[in-house]
């Protein structure tokens, strides 16, 4: 069996980037992608959650989306935004890049930064996710590097979410 996205064809929907990520995802989560749309710049994925499966008998609290659900949350649905935003070449600073293989991308997408502020609580069991591109800053010729940012709103605004974010295509900075 060869290991999913070992190629450097393009998806042609966000929903179809994020079937190919959760192949490859490895975590065990409350949640999975149930809907998917890019249009005009904003990357919007539709997710269910276990809102139960945070409930114990020391935490016998209302059914909540908790923080650390919504930055994994948030970590999926940019993972998903980035890769199809370079592969279908959505931003100038990745349509300039060398096309790489899906699972090597994947791997050269790293977080500079996050932050997330939990605005209301969010009891939905559905959850939607939009994220925007904002500052990008391409350093591809000095440093082979191009840094952005991505603005997220989870729940319509009960959450929002802001990633650092560069891809690195040197070597020398991910090997030992």
């Amino acid at each position: 069996m060869s290991f999913p996205g070992n190629d450097t064809q393009p998806w042609t929907s966000l929903a179809a980037t994020m079937d190919h990520l959760t192949d490859t995802w490895v975590v065990s989560t409350p949640w999975r992608p149930c809907g998917a749309d890019y249009a005009d710049g904003t990357y919007t994925g539709l997710y269910r959650v276990n809102l139960e499966s945070d409930r114990n008998v020391r935490a016998p609290h209302r059914l909540l989306l908790h923080h650390s659900t919504t930055l994994e949350l948030a970590s999926f649905h940019t993972m998903s935004s980035v890769l199809l935003a370079y592969f279908d070449g959505h931003l100038p600073a990745f349509s300039a890049l060398p096309r790489r293989p899906w699972a090597e991308v994947r791997r050269r997408i790293m977080v500079t930064s996050s932050s997330a502020r939990l605005r209301r609580p969010v009891f939905d069991a559905e959850v939607t996710v939009r994220l925007t591109f904002g500052e990008v800053r391409n350093v591809w010729l000095s440093r082979q590097m191009v840094f952005f940012t991505c603005l997220l709103d989870i729940a319509d605004g009960r959450h929002l979410a802001e990633m650092g974010m560069c891809l690195n295509m040197r070597d020398d900075l991910l090997t030992p």
